[in-house]
């Protein structure tokens, strides 16, 4: 996963403006790649899963993912997907394994390594209990290694603070990180339980509603938020941790 400086400028416009903003923070150069291809990365992550490193095989099957969705290689891709989910099952962090699994799945689902590192997830999860507050990280896929979060932190009375960042990958993200992203960082108001309602005084037309359930945020984005060009919130996030959790931030999103 790459991290990205938060803010809704566009940076497709990176050439022009490198000057005066950082598109991104923490973005690698090429040479900074840890290996140079789907292949070379697969080989060495497998090297390095096999060796107990998990964070360096971690690494190498995310570097995996993007050139195997840049060359647009169904096969590849879903390869990778199953890599992380095992890389992420080594460390007993069964929830950000279970979200390349699920994306795995939305793309094949008949795939037979999805479904059976889906079935043994499930074994390892079918005790666990979420907290009762909403408290946590939530995610969804935007695509070349990159997630979408948003950040709930626990509830004050009726009112929820929250961090959500949205992306549009561009054809040179590797260069130049995401095409154009969106970041809200507010407080929404709770309606009963299960649902929370955001306005920006900065957008009047921007409303955001998140509907909530045990695993999960839905997310529904109207007007003009101020994202970047083609960013859209709206859609289904699942949960990966709870705020009680260690490293429950953007900074480890799966």
């Amino acid at each position: 996963m790459i991290a990205f400086m938060r803010t809704t400028f566009l940076c497709s416009f990176a050439p022009i403006l490198l000057a005066l903003f950082a598109c991104s923070q923490t973005l690698p150069t090429p040479d900074e790649v840890p290996c140079k291809g789907a292949a070379s990365c697969n080989a060495l992550g497998t090297e390095s899963l096999n060796r107990g490193d998990i964070p360096a095989a971690i690494k190498l099957f995310s570097a995996e993912v993007g050139f195997s969705e840049d060359a647009q290689n169904k096969a590849q891709s879903l390869t990778a997907y199953h890599n992380l989910a095992i890389a992420y099952l080594r460390n007993q962090d069964y929830f950000r394994a279970l979200s390349w699994v699920h994306l795995a799945l939305r793309i094949d689902p008949e795939n037979k390594a999805a479904k059976f590192n889906l079935r043994k997830i499930e074994g390892h999860i079918s005790d666990h209990k979420w907290p009762a507050d909403i408290s946590g990280l939530y995610v969804r896929y935007s695509g070349r290694e990159q997630w979408d979060s948003v950040h709930l932190s626990k509830p004050r009375g009726s009112d929820l603070s929250f961090h959500l960042l949205a992306y549009r990958m561009g054809l040179a993200w590797r260069r130049y990180g995401p095409g154009s992203y969106g970041d809200v960082d507010g407080t929404a108001t709770l309606v009963g339980n299960h649902q929370a309602v955001f306005k920006d005084s900065d957008f009047p037309t921007c409303r955001i509603t998140m509907h909530f359930k045990e695993d999960g945020v839905s997310v529904e984005q109207e007007g003009d938020c101020g994202f970047g060009y083609g960013v859209q919130a709206t859609g289904a996030y699942e949960r990966i941790c709870s705020d009680d959790d260690k490293e429950c931030d953007e900074k480890h999103l799966p």
